[in-house]
């Protein structure tokens, strides 16, 4: 990825609907890059693990150049949930993933609790919509 333009497309639904909080453990290399708009960019996966087994989630954290956190360590990770679409040849290829607004390292259960409430905070009731005409 440290070689491709990356697009940011915008969100349908509202941010404050798409907080996600992951725990978990960072899996593989972390890749830095430049997105097309020459803003730094990084990417992981974290390894989030549940009575089913390990699932890998594709992480980016914009405005990051390098981390100081590397594989294994422990992360607990606040983002919302895109869709990116780059050029892989001469088709375009789309990736899900989920883009970092915070992220703490070796989480504390009171680090924990504090990060779910500033989550919590971001979460807006949504406009009630016009009814509709019959």
């Amino acid at each position: 990825m440290a070689n491709r333009s990356l697009v940011a497309v915008p969100s349908v639904c509202s941010p404050s609907f798409q907080i996600v909080v992951l725990s978990g453990t960072v899996h593989g290399v972390i890749v830095s890059g430049v997105t097309s708009t020459g803003e730094s960019l990084c990417s992981f996966d974290l390894a989030v693990f549940d009575d089913n087994g390990r699932c890998l989630v594709p992480l980016t954290w914009r405005n990051v150049e390098t981390p100081l956190f590397a594989a294994g360590d422990s992360l607990l990770v606040r983002g919302r949930v895109v869709k990116r679409f780059h050029r892989a040849g001469a088709t375009t290829v789309a990736r899900t993933s989920v883009e970092v607004d915070e992220v703490i390292e070796s989480p504390k259960p009171a680090a924990i609790r504090r990060l779910v409430a500033r989550s919590v905070e971001h979460v807006s009731p949504e406009r009630p919509r016009a009814p509709r005409r019959t």
